[in-house]
């Protein structure tokens, strides 16, 4: 593909309280050439201005954007309110139309939810014991239990939970007490780690199942890229 044979830049965004974490990759010959990295408020004008800079340095660009406001897997279709950002095993991962709203002022081509990065992870792991993962991102959780395939998941802005350890509790409770869910034992907890966090979750996770987590630094800008990868049938020496 003559695509691989010209300079691409793959610029990932994520928000982070009241900024934008911009990461982005020049890729040519399957190689990443430069990484190019930022920050901007929010309100900053400049945000698009820098994105079209970069682009007008390559001769193909994406801007990716990690969505991680309300959302949510379910099993059904949606309503007219609802959009899919994507499937993944047999959910859809739904957030409400009017939260599309904040790509009014950015082009973006592709969309990514946290529940897409700890589905990428979940293909690393030889599954030997129910397990769940969780991923921290400052004051985002994103939790799933898994045998392989999703049983059930949540991503919650902890900033909003009154009692963790409750929430927690009654996330679990809702596992364990549900016939569609098989309800394995948990015997695995993985955390991934992007930026610092705010909550104990490990403590809290350690204190209801009795288990030791495995603590994992992640950068979610690198699974971005490997899910665009995938997504483009673009190869990327990562």
């Amino acid at each position: 593909m003559i695509r691989n044979f010209l300079s691409t830049i793959f610029i990932n965004i994520i928000k982070i309280n009241d900024s934008y974490h911009i990461k982005s990759y020049s890729v040519k010959n399957k190689k990443i050439r430069k990484i190019h990295e930022k920050y901007f408020n929010i309100n900053d004008i400049n945000i698009q201005k820098y994105i079209n800079f970069l682009s007008q340095q390559h001769y193909f660009y994406y801007v990716s954007y990690m969505f991680q406001g309300e959302q949510d897997l379910i099993l059904n279709n949606m309503t007219n309110n609802e959009y899919n950002i994507k499937q993944i095993d047999n959910f859809y991962i739904k957030i409400l139309k009017k939260d599309l709203s904040i790509f009014n002022n950015l082009k973006i081509d592709l969309l990514y939810s946290p529940f897409m990065i700890l589905h990428k992870l979940m293909s690393n792991i030889i599954y030997t014991k129910t397990t769940l993962l969780a991923l921290i991102n400052e004051n985002y959780l994103t939790i799933i239990i898994s045998d392989k395939t999703i049983k059930i998941a949540k991503h919650i802005n902890l900033n909003n939970i009154n009692n963790i350890d409750e929430y927690l509790n009654n996330f679990l409770k809702a596992y364990y007490t549900n016939e569609n869910y098989d309800s394995n034992f948990i015997e695995n907890i993985i955390i991934y780690e992007f930026n610092t966090q705010k909550f104990n979750i490990q403590n809290q996770l350690k204190k209801i199942l009795l288990i030791e987590p495995k603590i994992i630094k992640l950068d979610i800008f690198e699974i971005m890229l490997q899910l665009i990868s995938i997504d483009l049938g673009v190869k990327i020496e990562i």
